[in-house]
């Protein structure tokens, strides 16, 4: 067997100061029932949700994102997915789970070698995320992650990077009730996102690839 880049990097945790171990799933359909019951908990038959044949990646997309709110009502949580296409065909769906901001990065960088290794050209992702409104530069809380700060809001997250460039993300705020139930907020739609640092690495496989064919 061939070593890999990834066989052999290993990944550093600062803040417990230990070697990091994560793991990244493939995400396969088990049982010839499972669409059908997952069509059965969330109401994704019938169109419902937008969800049918022929959209454009944005709005396919924004379609997943309301599915993500009715999976994040139904179960009160959302994992984070990675979707991967090449020419519009699904070639690799992952979860990620990350434990903290750091094993974050280093799946991120994982999910960006699945990017290089099948080719694809437009990467979905939905997550749970921090939100923190931006601070004048002079304030306290300027430089701290969104985790850190008490004025935090959760948010539902769903971004669609592509090779060529016209980035998008759909942003929904949520939060708890006095119960604990779940009560969310409008959805924002951002037509021109700017990805954020974190995505570097799925971005330098892109940029690599033009630099292959120039």
């Amino acid at each position: 067997m061939l070593s890999t880049a990834e066989a052999r990097t290993a990944y550093w945790h600062l803040g417990e100061q230990t070697l990091m171990h994560h793991v990244t799933k493939t995400v396969e359909r088990t049982g010839p029932g499972a669409l059908e019951q997952a069509a059965d908990r969330y109401g994704i038959s019938g169109g419902q949700h937008g969800l049918v044949q022929g959209l454009s990646p944005p709005r396919r997309v924004a379609a997943m994102h309301s599915l993500g709110k009715r999976m994040l009502e139904v179960d009160g949580f959302h994992r984070t997915f990675a979707w991967l296409h090449r020419e519009d065909a699904q070639v690799g769906m992952l979860v990620l789970d990350p434990e903290d901001h750091q094993d974050k990065i280093a799946k991120i960088r994982r999910l960006a070698r699945e990017v290089d290794r099948t080719g694809a050209d437009t990467v979905i992702f939905t997550t749970e995320a921090w939100f923190s409104a931006e601070v004048d530069h002079d304030d306290p809380r300027a430089t701290l992650r969104a985790t850190q700060r008490e004025d935090r809001r959760e948010i539902l997250a769903t971004y669609l990077l592509r090779w060529g460039g016209d980035h998008s993300a759909w942003i929904t705020l949520f939060g708890r009730d006095e119960d604990g139930g779940l009560v969310l907020g409008d959805t924002e739609e951002l037509p021109d996102f700017a990805p954020m640092p974190l995505f570097a690495p799925i971005l330098r496989v892109w940029e690599a690839w033009l630099s292959q064919r120039s």
